[in-house]
């Protein structure tokens, strides 16, 4: 399997299997601790595999402890249609009124069962 796409951005949408990424980030700084980031955190992966992607799929957001900050998104994957000779997966998360309560790397979680992870950093930092 191959990560085509994997980031966090402001706002990101699928239409007909193109997918649209504003604002793409790997940091939010804050002046106070804890903060409510108001914005939108969108989280974008695209997957290309020549086997069928099955499974379930889990995408979360933890702490620099390893304490969800996110509710887990978890959906099962369709099977792809018969005639296909790839199999491509889109994914679009978002999340709303994330709250962070100390300075650190926060990490992305995707996961397909046992078979697959993909991680990525997000940075917070304070204002000095």
């Amino acid at each position: 399997m191959k990560t085509i796409i994997f980031t966090l951005c402001d706002y990101a949408q699928n239409v007909s299997g193109k997918i649209t990424i504003v604002g793409t980030f790997n940091q939010i700084c804050s002046d106070t601790f804890p903060f409510v980031y108001k914005a939108n955190i969108s989280f974008v992966a695209k997957l290309v595999s020549e086997k069928e992607i099955l499974g379930t799929i889990e995408c979360r957001i933890v702490d620099p402890f390893g304490n969800d900050i996110t509710p887990i998104v978890k959906t099962s994957i369709e099977p792809a249609p018969k005639d296909s000779k790839t199999s491509t997966l889109d994914i679009v998360v978002n999340w709303n009124n994330l709250q962070f309560n100390i300075p650190g790397k926060y990490t992305v979680i995707l996961s397909i069962n046992d078979y697959f992870k993909e991680t990525s950093e997000l940075l917070i930092v304070e204002n000095k």
